[in-house]
């Protein structure tokens, strides 16, 4: 198997503590490059190594590099569209965290650019490649609980972190507490939904955890899909801790439904009976990966596009402005 040496753009939290290590424990890749404006946290992630990569703060040396053979960018959402689309345009595949963009145009920028370039881009939606999740999505294929009519989903959690800057407390970079948190979950219901337009009604405020910049802290939202699947969040979001007993998923369909417990699925139906689908566990972000090496060595797409990438985001700017105006609003108002 050929390895694929990479550069890790933005290298904060999430790459020392998710796609960093994921990537050395893995076969496929070897970071051969880090890159960070925040000498400070180039320091803290080369601990991570036996031997340490090139560090530096200048993207553009990443892209001119002949020897790196794609991109995996991790830096504040507000800097996403723009570093992608370089790469791109630059010829290295990129592997870009969610979202692809904190407005619209930002996605356009990103999904026109993929097309154009046609090199690979994966988005970073890793729930799509969560054992657990793509089992539930196996299962309601098969119809195991029916036609799929409502899901639910509850999300107690602790309040985010600073990030380096503060980005991720400042709307204006981080584009909002939804496209920060909810935007995994909202790609969820769009992926087991299989609904084209949905119609997104929301409420939430900032009422606990106080901010100038418009961050919501609670946040309710109800969709309703054009093939009549509904589905609902409860996301409250300055809980002490994220292991509050109601955080969960849940399915209903026509002939039962189906939730999740640890590494397994529990399916119960409408007779009462149930049943107990136990699922391997795994590392959602070493799977991710795992399809961004098969993109780019074997052309394998990717469960994810970089449109469902926009569809995620504009449901969750759908939901923002349902907030602000206090009307239900299309997801087709917002990509156009």
């Amino acid at each position: 198997m050929k390895k694929l040496n990479i550069a890790v753009a933005g290298v904060g939290n999430r790459a020392k503590s998710g796609v960093i290590p994921a990537v050395l424990s893995g076969d496929k890749f070897t970071i051969n490059t880090l890159c960070d404006v925040s000498e400070e946290n180039l320091k803290a992630v080369s601990g991570l190594f036996e031997r340490a990569p090139v560090c530096t703060g200048d993207y553009t040396k990443v892209l001119a590099d002949p020897d790196i053979d794609g991109v995996v960018v991790i830096t504040p959402n507000y800097l996403h569209a723009q570093m992608a689309a370089a790469a791109l345009k630059a010829g290295k595949p990129a592997y870009l965290e969610k979202p692809i963009g904190i407005n619209v145009q930002d996605c356009k920028v990103v999904c026109d650019t993929a097309k154009e370039t046609g090199v690979p881009l994966m988005v970073g939606m890793q729930l799509r490649y969560n054992n657990v999740f793509n089992k539930m999505k196996e299962l309601l294929t098969q119809g195991y609980i029916g036609a799929l009519r409502i899901i639910n989903y509850t999300q107690f959690r602790e309040p985010l972190r600073d990030g380096w800057d503060n980005w991720r407390k400042d709307k204006s970079k981080s584009g909002g507490s939804i496209l920060e948190v909810s935007v995994h979950h909202l790609d969820l219901f769009h992926w087991f939904s299989e609904g084209a337009e949905v119609k997104i009604f929301a409420l939430g405020g900032g009422d606990v955890i106080k901010n100038e910049t418009g961050m919501l802290d609670n946040i309710l939202f109800s969709l309703e899909y054009d093939n009549g699947v509904r589905a609902d969040i409860e996301a409250i979001l300055f809980a002490k801790d994220g292991n509050h007993p109601r955080n969960g998923m849940y399915l209903f369909g026509s002939g039962g439904y189906m939730t999740v417990k640890g590494n397994s699925i529990i399916v119960t139906r409408m007779s009462g009976e149930t049943e107990t689908v136990a699922v391997e566990a795994a590392d959602s972000t070493a799977a991710a990966l795992d399809g961004f090496y098969e993109y780019i060595v074997n052309g394998k797409k990717p469960m994810i596009t970089p449109e469902d990438g926009f569809r995620a985001v504009a449901a969750g700017l759908a939901a923002e402005r349902s907030i602000e105006t206090g009307k239900a609003v299309r997801l087709s108002e917002i990509m156009i």
